[in-house]
């Protein structure tokens, strides 16, 4: 099955845990989850704090906006497939990432 790069771009966003949730609970785990924040302040570092453990990536400083943001995501990924999950987003459904790898 093909590897699959997450990359989650993020600044002060209200829905972040959302998308944390959303990334966590998915069923296929062959998944490298890049989070890419745009220096948020510590309300939202201290949320984000609790799934560092499932990032393979996690970087938090100033960014010149939304696509510097993406690009650094890309320059880490390293999976066959890539997904940009930006902070506020959620996946449909637990399975979504294991039925797109078959």
């Amino acid at each position: 099955m093909p590897k699959i790069s997450i990359i989650t771009i993020c600044y002060n966003e209200d829905r972040v845990e959302d998308t944390c949730k959303s990334v966590v609970a998915q069923t296929f785990n062959d998944y490298e989850w890049i989070f890419i924040d745009g220096g948020s302040n510590e309300k939202y570092l201290e949320i984000l704090d609790k799934y560092k453990s499932y990032m393979s990536v996690f970087i938090s400083e100033k960014d010149s906006g939304i696509y510097n943001a993406m690009n650094k995501g890309l320059s880490f990924a390293t999976g066959e497939f890539i997904v940009f999950m930006n902070a506020g987003d959620c996946f449909y459904e637990e399975t979504v990432l294991e039925k797109v790898s078959k």
